[in-house]
């Protein structure tokens, strides 16, 4: 049962700690993975690191998918055809590591001794703690890190959807539900794991009367649990909710837009017009 109503919510994602100075993006993960071997021998690590080398980017939890899907299908070349058959036990196992080194590659990101004097300085987490320092707040956080506990807003509620640099290999990290994937491949869903946190969810959003995104897209993977909410605040007659989305340059503003026109269903400019919404610009 929730205990308090809190007026101010947070959601914070990556960008959250990307502004921090830290290496949390998972192009440094992989590169980091690569410089010391871990995964070498796995098929899963051989695969993302193809595609890291193509891209130059990658969005691991996307590429899960495809991957899973992939193995598959047995018309798919892949390096061997009998590689191609890898049974779900063993992608499980080299999920699970990958799981366990994205941990350890962040805790070693977070002990590093620079990063609360960075946030400090920078103009946007500034101005974000500014509108959030007075009151006790709720934290939706969809890091698996605490940095946010560090900048002394009172009475903060971290609340991890993920799961926590402590929860090791059991954190979430995988595909939405929508995803079609095989039963032996299920575990790689978000639903699956037990860690999954979204009690209440729903019932945050429509309590609070001010919500402050910040390092946070509203990815399409996410949509699931934001698209009930949006759409009723776009509706006549919601109760009116003040907004503020931070964002990161022209680029960042038209993925937040194009992702917040789809969680409306299509009424952007309802939703504008039923609530007070702000975008503010984070590069400074």
């Amino acid at each position: 049962m929730r205990n308090m109503q809190y007026d101010k919510l947070l959601v914070i994602g990556n960008g959250f700690d990307l502004a921090l100075g830290l290496k949390t993006s998972y192009p440094d993960f992989m590169k980091w993975l690569s410089n010391k071997h871990y995964m070498d021998d796995a098929y899963l690590y051989r695969y993302l690191s193809s595609k890291l080398n193509q891209q130059r980017w990658i969005d691991i939890e996307n590429e899960l998918c495809i991957y899973s899907k992939m193995l598959c299908n047995s018309h798919e070349p892949y390096w061997k055809k009998q590689e191609n058959k890898m049974i779900g036990s063993k992608l499980r196992r080299e999920h699970k590591v990958l799981c366990n080194n994205l941990c350890e590659y962040l805790k070693i990101q977070v002990d590093k001794n620079d990063w609360l004097e960075t946030g400090l300085e920078n103009q946007s987490i500034r101005q974000l703690l500014s509108k959030v320092d007075k009151e006790p707040l709720y934290v939706i956080n969809f890091n698996y890190t605490d940095t946010i506990t560090s900048f002394r807003v009172t009475k903060v509620v971290n609340h991890h959807i993920h799961g926590s640099l402590s929860d090791g290999e059991n954190i979430v990290f995988g595909v939405e539900d929508s995803s079609n994937l095989t039963k032996e491949h299920s575990f790689l869903y978000k639903s699956y794991n037990p860690t999954l946190n979204v009690d209440h969810l729903n019932e945050r959003f429509e309590d609070a009367k001010h919500i402050l995104f910040y390092g946070y897209s509203l990815g399409q993977a996410d949509h699931s649990y934001f698209e009930d909410f949006f759409k009723e605040q776009s509706t006549k007659g919601c109760e009116r909710k003040k907004f503020d989305f931070f964002y990161y340059g022209q680029e960042g503003y038209d993925d937040l837009f194009w992702q917040l026109r789809t969680l409306t269903g299509n009424r952007m400019a309802q939703f504008k017009q039923f609530n007070d919404v702000a975008f503010i610009n984070a590069i400074q």
